[in-house]
């Protein structure tokens, strides 16, 4: 019997629609074929902004999760695997270069108001920028609320010390974020201890 591919003529909008339900019942054959046709898309994303020189927090993104996509000697759970991959990447808003560059100038216009630094940082500062905050993201996010707030704190760090290396950079932000906590300790200890006193009077 002929195989016949089940995704011909649909686009691959449709096909990133699949739900999990829908692609745990597909056999490995179909499932690598939606892979296929959705890594060739993102694939060729991948390619220009490596040819820009942009890293955009998508294009990071999939290179901390396993680089390029493909199919080559994967199983069934591999590809399911692959499939999630590839699909959250072409969700997401930097995942092209226009959609980069709306994001960009979005990001420019929250941080910059409230960190009331007016300075728009090339695309070789801003890579390095989101290099940095995706570095820092785990170990500032639990005192921040949500990640504007956190990119806010890094970006005012950032370009105050634009001379200084990633490496530096990463020193000055954990230092900063250390004592922040030291005084949060401090500021909860006082209150646990005034109430304390307060209960006993």
């Amino acid at each position: 019997m002929v195989w016949k591919d089940p995704f011909k003529g649909i686009s691959s909008e449709k096909i990133i629609e699949t739900d999990i339900e829908t692609l745990n019942t597909w056999d490995r054959r179909t499932i690598a074929r939606a892979v296929r046709r959705l890594a060739d898309t993102a694939n060729k994303r991948i390619k220009l902004f490596e040819e820009k020189g942009l890293e955009t927090p998508a294009y990071l993104n999939v290179q901390k999760s396993g680089g390029r996509f493909s199919t080559r000697g994967k199983t069934v759970n591999q590809l399911r695997t692959e499939f999630i991959r590839v699909k959250n990447f072409l969700g997401m808003k930097t995942a092209t270069v226009k959609g980069y560059e709306k994001v960009k100038s979005d990001f420019f216009n929250r941080v910059e108001a409230s960190t009331g630094q007016r300075m728009v940082l090339d695309d070789d500062d801003l890579n390095k920028f989101w290099r940095l905050y995706d570095q820092m993201e785990s170990d500032i996010s639990p005192f921040v609320k949500g990640s504007p707030q956190g990119q806010k704190v890094v970006y005012d760090i950032f370009i105050k010390n634009l001379e200084k290396n990633e490496e530096e950079l990463i020193k000055i932000i954990k230092k900063k974020f250390d004592i922040y906590y030291e005084e949060q300790q401090e500021i909860e200890e006082y209150f646990n201890t005034s109430d304390f006193f307060s209960i006993e009077e």
